[in-house]
C-alpha cells in the first residue's frame, strides 16, 4: 500500500497507459484531490474516465504504526535484568 500525506485541495494524479495513451485518446489519468479534512476523516474527489469504473466508497482509515520503543518496553518489562542485558549484549 502506498501512503500519501496531501493537504486540502491538492492533488494526487496516477497515470494510466493503458487506459489512456495505449487506447489513443487523451485524459487517461486518474485524478484524486483532498477536497475536506478534518480531524480522523478525509474526503476525497475522484475524477477517471469511464474505463476505470470507479464507484462511490469509504476508505478504510489507515492504522498508525506504533513506535518500536513502546514494544520494547512491553516485551522488556516482563523479563528479568540479568536476561535483558544477555539479550542486547
Amino acid at each position: 500500500m502506498l501512503v500519501l500525506k496531501r493537504r486540502k485541495g491538492q492533488e494526487i494524479v496516477i497515470e494510466s497507459p493503458v487506459a489512456g495513451m495505449a487506447a489513443g485518446f487523451p485524459g487517461g489519468a486518474i485524478r484524486i484531490r483532498v477536497v475536506q479534512t478534518s480531524d480522523g476523516s478525509c474526503s476525497l474527489a475522484f475524477d477517471a474516465p469511464e474505463t476505470h469504473r470507479i464507484r462511490r466508497a469509504e476508505l478504510p482509515a489507515v492504522p498508525q504504526p506504533q513506535p518500536a520503543q513502546q514494544v520494547c518496553a512491553v516485551s522488556c518489562a516482563s523479563r528479568g535484568v540479568s536476561e535483558l542485558l544477555q539479550v542486547q549484549g
